[in-house]
């Protein structure tokens, strides 16, 4: 039996439960806050979760200086989904950004500074942009799904990196021996193809080491877009050491023959060297680029 004057210390020893459960409750909430690595909230409600990748970004082969590497997240179909640090990749670009944090909202501004290209909200599905119509002279307004909504890891903005392709129309390559992520412009492979009989620009370091990488099961892995990039890298190596005339090389003819001979490789367990396999083909003689 319960003295009655002990009734009221009881009550005190509920209160106290019911204060810390609260004071637990809120402390495990601050702990991850949504926007940390691992966790982010949507417009709709749903909680993805993020994964860092180590991996390097480049743009027409520089280095892209960030501070978080990019990360992945999964998709409704359970497909990983690119997402890149989207402040210094627009950067590394030309565009010029400007962060809201009261809003949620990153802008994305032409390298003027003046025209508004792009705004991306956290959580949001789909991001806005505008673009000049040459044929009415005006700015017309439009908007693009995204394959992940906008999310902000650690205070930077993270989007998905196929808006860079898609909207922006640059290639996007993985390395072949890495997660790094190669992106290049319109205007890259035009400028690097060179204009024949020696005056190529010469392949560097990274150009040099991920043609040498690529193989025979490499080539398979492929898109048709970085199949194409290697075959510039190679054309251009043939052309500072050889003089070969750039201008006058089938690109069709060439993804055609070098594809044929990727394939016959890998039925016939053959690993071998993409450049050596073109030497081949074109009957160029291969020690003299070693050698070089």
């Amino acid at each position: 039996m319960i003295n009655k004057r002990n009734v009221p210390l009881v009550h005190l020893f509920g209160i106290i439960a019911i204060m810390m459960i609260i004071g637990i409750t809120m402390a495990a909430c601050k702990k991850q806050p949504a926007g940390t690595p691992g966790n982010t909230n949507t417009d709709s409600g749903v909680f993805l979760a993020y994964v860092p990748v180590e991996a390097a970004i480049f743009v027409d082969i520089q280095d892209v200086a960030t501070d978080m590497p990019p990360h992945t997240v999964k998709s409704p179909a359970g497909h990983d989904i690119t997402m890149v640090p989207a402040e210094a990749l627009f950067e590394a670009i030309g565009y010029s950004t400007a962060w809201l944090p009261k809003e949620q909202r990153l802008e994305i501004y032409e390298s003027s500074g003046e025209n508004l290209a792009f705004v991306f909200l956290i959580g949001h599905p789909v991001a806005w942009f505008q673009i000049y119509a040459a044929e009415i002279d005006e700015r017309l307004n439009g908007e693009e799904p995204l394959l992940s909504p906008a999310a902000l890891i650690n205070g930077k903005v993270f989007i998905p990196l196929h808006f860079i392709t898609d909207r922006i129309g640059y290639w996007w390559d993985s390395s072949v021996d890495s997660n790094n992520i190669y992106l290049f412009s319109p205007a890259y492979r035009e400028m690097r193809m060179g204009e024949g009989k020696g005056v190529s620009q010469p392949l560097d370091e990274i150009e040099m080491n991920w043609l040498l990488n690529t193989r025979t099961e490499n080539w398979h892995s492929m898109g048709n877009g970085e199949k194409e990039t290697i075959i510039f890298f190679i054309v251009r190596w043939w052309d500072v050491v050889d003089g070969y005339i750039t201008p006058d090389f089938d690109e069709m003819l060439m993804f055609a023959d070098l594809d044929h001979q990727m394939k016959i490789n890998l039925k016939n367990g053959v690993d071998e060297g993409i450049f050596q396999t073109a030497c081949k083909i074109y009957n160029i003689d291969i020690s003299k680029y070693f050698r070089s």
